[in-house]
């Protein structure tokens, strides 16, 4: 999945898959990790967020499940 580079601190970069909807997120350690079945409107919503690591609380909160992965 390709990830776009965000400005922020908390998240380098975020990818979509709209056919898994699965939610890519490469941290600053070099992790890697996924929300699941985020519909296409909420990684939309992600995007226009001014700050990154608050929208990824934001969803956690909201309940999606996600996946930790590996460096």
């Amino acid at each position: 999945m390709e990830r776009i580079p965000l400005k922020s601190r908390a998240v380098v970069a975020k990818g979509y898959n709209a056919l898994t909807k699965d939610m890519e997120m490469e941290f600053p350690d070099g992790t890697i990790g996924s929300f699941k079945a985020v519909s296409p409107d909420d990684s939309k919503w992600f995007d226009e967020q001014v700050s990154a690591g608050k929208a990824v609380w934001a969803f956690r909160r909201a309940g999606y499940s996600f996946e930790k992965g590996e460096k």
